[in-house]
């Protein structure tokens, strides 16, 4: 039996009702060669194949797939890439409908009643951690059997559709094999964040041999814009030191990776297994550079220390905002003084501190945006990536969205991306806090060309917000009576 687990293409720009959004994919699906390995390493009758079509046109990805006539097709389904992942398995299967389709995924996870009644072209969704649910799948399909109710975490149609109940998570993540890799995707991989600001071996990053991993699954905390415990739940389960070392070893060795994105949602919450883990590359004098993502509460000195001798040359701290306030009201659990600290804690051990901020989370104001400025003053991070909140299934916040009738389950049967919660304020009011924040850090890294072309735009809209009037270089002064109206009533 054959089958394909398939990075599908996707469009350099995605629509959330307000602007085109760039959306660049960085790395591969990791999620596929987990699937892969775990399913290979139990069915010896099957050949599982990862196809990466991130960068083909969405037609010769199809053809590209029934060419190679799959018995099973798999798919990771992301919510802002549901349209296109149905409408690529839609296209598959409507030239070979025998082929059998499996959905897995966060979209999938926390949507499957939504899809199987409205896609039919879709045959199976795999809940939450995939890799037994999946193989035990495959296993029927390969032996020609019918009874799937009898596999737990798995949903489907027959008559109606069927929820077979959730499967225990696994506790030990060594179980899965991590992926191996017969042709290294590294053409997909272009990561420039930090080039300038951190050399290896005398080159940028960019030009680095790059590969993500992910050395834990789940999230202790509890942020109400975040769905990661929909999907893996708030219990942290970890691979041991030794097994990740082993992996950033045969990466290195094998494939020559020099940089290694490590995509736990926060990396250093076990001290002792961050001290395994650098000390396992110490050791072994395995010579790379590495990132990591985290929450503030989660460092010490000493950890840092350890880390920046380990490879480590910059981490990115998940902060949100420097309002006590916002902070509150997202459940972030975390304060001013433990962001300032983490940031400079970081900078005081050669590592790059940086941090990601959102605005337009419930209760922002000119107050608020304030405070997470004069925050930024205190703490100086190096530099940041930064959003308007955006309403994702299975958040806290889109519970309450759904309970005070902002949004509806239907939101989801569109092709349009997640939306912003512009339930309190107007998207232009965003705008013109994102660009506070932009020149916060434009002005503090001397670029004060592109700092003050984004001071001139936040005076530009705030002069639209309030008046009306639209300044423009290329038509001049316009009027526009219902500008107000179109920004403040428009709905989702």
């Amino acid at each position: 039996m054959k089958v394909a687990l398939i990075d599908i293409p996707i469009t350099s720009e995605v629509d959330n009702g307000y602007a085109k959004l760039h959306k660049e994919i960085i790395f591969p699906s990791l999620g596929l060669y987990y699937l892969k390995e775990f399913a290979a390493s139990k069915i010896k009758e099957i050949d599982v194949s990862v196809y990466n079509l991130v960068k083909y046109r969405f037609e010769e990805a199809v053809n590209l797939i029934i060419n190679e006539n799959p018995d099973v097709i798999g798919l990771t389904c992301y919510t802002d890439r549901r349209a296109l992942t149905f409408d690529f398995i839609k296209a598959v299967k409507s030239v070979n409908p025998n082929i059998v389709s499996v959905l897995g995924g966060p979209h999938a996870t926390v949507m499957p009643v939504q899809i199987l009644e409205n896609y039919p072209f879709i045959d199976f969704i795999v809940l939450g951690e995939g890799e037994i649910t999946f193989a035990e799948l495959l296993q029927k399909i390969n032996d020609d059997k019918k009874d799937f109710e009898n596999i737990k975490g798995l949903a489907f149609k027959k008559n109606h559709i069927i929820i077979t109940g959730k499967r225990p998570a696994v506790l030990n993540l060594d179980d899965f094999p991590y992926p191996k890799f017969s042709k290294f995707p590294s053409d997909l991989i272009k990561f420039n964040h930090y080039d300038g600001r951190y050399f290896f071996k005398n080159r940028k990053i960019s030009d680095l041999k790059t590969m993500s991993i992910i050395t834990s699954r789940g999230c202790p905390f509890k942020c109400s814009y975040c769905s990661t415990s929909a999907f893996w739940g708030n219990k942290v389960r970890y691979r041991t030191a030794d097994n990740v070392v082993e992996e950033i070893e045969y990466l290195n060795k094998i494939h020559n990776v020099e940089f290694i994105n490590i995509i736990d949602d926060a990396f250093t919450i076990d001290k002792q297994r961050v001290f395994d883990i650098c000390s396992g590359l110490i050791e072994k004098k395995i010579d790379v550079c590495w990132i990591c993502e985290t929450n503030v509460k989660t460092i010490d000195d000493e950890m840092l220390c350890q880390m920046k001798k380990a490879g480590c040359f910059a981490i990115n701290y998940g902060v949100e905002s420097g309002s006590p306030v916002i902070l509150k009201n997202i459940k972030k659990n975390i304060t001013e003084n433990e962001i300032v600290n983490a940031v400079r804690s970081a900078e005081k051990n050669g590592i790059i501190p940086d941090i990601f901020l959102m605005v337009g989370n419930p209760g922002e104001n000119n107050k608020t945006i304030s405070e997470t400025l004069e925050v930024l003053k205190k703490a100086r991070p190096s530099s940041g990536g930064w959003g308007i909140l955006t309403i994702f299934p299975g958040t806290e916040i889109y519970a309450n969205c759904i309970q005070n009738k902002y949004i509806e389950d239907k939101y989801w049967l569109s092709d349009k991306c997640s939306p912003f919660y512009l339930k309190e304020l107007p998207y232009l009011k965003m705008q013109i806090y994102l660009n506070k924040l932009r020149c916060f850090f434009l002005f503090k890294n001397k670029n004060y060309r592109l700092w003050i072309r984004y001071k001139l735009l936040e005076f530009r809209d705030l002069i639209f917000l309030n008046t009306g009037i639209k300044l423009s270089l290329k038509k001049g002064i316009q009027f526009q009576k219902n500008n107000k109206a179109r920004f403040l009533e428009k709905k989702l």
